[in-house]
């Protein structure tokens, strides 16, 4: 594949990263695309456009993505795409269901980037059940001390991204920075809590719903505490109540967890992100025992371009701001 960066919390990074124009964000359901500028003290949309996906274009397996309908797919990002002159290097934010997400908290932490890829697959291989030859992993070190490292790891299901590119690069396009979905989140709601003076010793977790797959991650203060992913499966809908109530059982799960584990050091805020939550905020209430707010970064930040439905387009966002 091309030159790219798979970005993990790049808020956490010393060195800032890679910061496109534009981004394209490719669901289960949709192709959107966003390009926009600085003008003085506000941001102002110069394209954006969404094209729809006919059912069945992807198929859903947990840590793999599978594109059945790469047609529909590339006439997708064709018509999303500005007609005119537009950056060829672009931001892409790709579906959960194409990654899987590790921590490690490793002691000896190497200097040498050959031997921490090496201690990274090994890590992976203790962990997981992966075929790794058939996955891209990317890592980040989101805290050093006295060569204790606390290491971040991405395995990326290699085929997608390979079969994504390949559209893409048929447009003209060259994906710069490549995120997933819930890690745009993260970095987007970074940015929300960023000017809230106590965010740096605050306890706060984000919970992102894509329609298939629901990711936990909490943090405590600048702290990745843990991050939890679950694919909630076809088996899941056929359950008693549908998906809305798999979701629900998923969430009494994870409260468990965190009244086991984390009595003393519970989260304080609780963040609800994606096309559905907004929907059943009222209903999640009654079965997550903590406090729980929309993400909604406009309600942060007036310099943001109005754009509707909000839920769509915070993705995008965590990769452009």
């Amino acid at each position: 594949m091309g030159t790219r960066s798979l970005s993990v919390w790049k808020r956490l990074r010393r060195r800032s990263a890679y910061v496109p124009p534009m981004a394209l964000h490719v669901t289960y359901e949709r192709v959107s695309c966003l390009w926009w500028e600085r003008r003085g003290s506000k941001w102002h949309v110069r394209h954006q456009a969404v094209a729809s996906l006919p059912a069945g274009t992807f198929e859903v397996r947990p840590a793999q993505l599978e594109i059945q309908n790469p047609e529909a797919l590339a006439e997708a990002l064709g018509r999303v795409l500005p007609e005119a002159e537009y950056p060829r290097r672009v931001g892409l934010v790709v579906p959960d269901a194409s990654t899987m997400f590790f921590a490690f908290r490793i002691e000896g932490w190497p200097r040498r980037w050959q031997e921490q890829q090496q201690l990274i697959r090994w890590q992976l291989r203790r962990q997981t059940t992966l075929a790794l030859d058939t996955y891209r992993v990317l890592w980040q070190v989101l805290d050093k001390r006295a060569r204790v490292g606390t290491v971040a790891a991405l395995a990326a299901w290699a085929p997608f991204l390979d079969r994504l590119e390949d559209l893409l690069n048929q447009q003209g396009i060259v994906p710069g920075l490549v995120v997933p979905e819930n890690i745009a989140i993260d970095n987007l709601t970074w940015y929300y809590v960023g000017p809230r003076p106590d965010w740096g010793n605050r306890r706060w977790m984000v919970i992102h719903w894509d329609g298939e797959r629901l990711t936990t991650t909490y943090f405590q203060g600048r702290r990745l505490a843990w991050k939890r992913t679950h694919t909630l499966t076809p088996e899941a809908d056929e359950g008693p109540g549908g998906r809305p109530a798999a979701l629900e059982r998923e969430l009494r799960r994870i409260g468990a967890y965190i009244q086991d584990f984390h009595r003393d050091d519970a989260p304080e805020t609780v963040f609800l992100s994606g096309p559905h939550t907004e929907s059943l905020v009222d209903r999640l209430r009654t079965v997550f025992p903590f406090d729980l707010e929309v993400l909604n970064v406009w309600a942060a930040d007036d310099t943001l371009p109005a754009l509707e439905p909000p839920w769509a387009w915070q993705p995008l966002l965590g990769v452009l701001l």
